[in-house]
């Protein structure tokens, strides 16, 4: 009788860990971090020459995403907000396309940032090719 006891409480006990651990390791380990920069930071688009030809200016803002618990960055995006686009003389006189945007309501988090269209999104993690076979790094600083 006393082992019945004994084997009921080591199963419940097992059935009780598995549970939760089951429960811990869903959605809830995604975290955010959300950068906006005030200053309106520009870089230039180059025509088929290699010439300066057009220029982008906005407010910077970056969103991370990662793992809480391993703290692996899983996605970034970063882009330009309130974006304007300006040509640029050049020696050869050939112009350079714009660059794409998007309206600011298409972003999920543009309540949170403040961003205001148009908007130009600049990095995908997708994209991103870090030296040395690095695929993601872990962030020190939690939100």
């Amino acid at each position: 009788m006393k082992s019945i006891r004994i084997l009921w409480l080591v199963l419940l006990s097992v059935l009780l860990v598995v549970s939760l651990t089951a429960c811990g390791g869903g959605g809830g380990a995604e975290g955010y971090q959300y950068w906006k920069g005030d200053i309106p930071n520009s870089y230039y688009l180059l025509n088929i020459y290699g010439e300066r030809a057009r220029k982008v200016t906005g407010k910077p803002f970056m969103v991370l995403t990662y793992d809480r618990i391993s703290l692996e960055i899983t996605d970034c995006e970063f882009g330009l907000s309130e974006v304007t686009q300006e040509a640029i003389p050049n020696p050869s006189n050939f112009p350079a396309p714009p660059e794409p945007t998007l309206d600011a309501n298409t972003i999920y988090f543009h309540e949170k940032l403040d961003l205001k269209s148009p908007v130009a999104l600049l990095v995908c993690w997708n994209n991103v090719n870090l030296p040395g076979g690095v695929s993601k790094s872990p962030i020190t600083n939690g939100v």
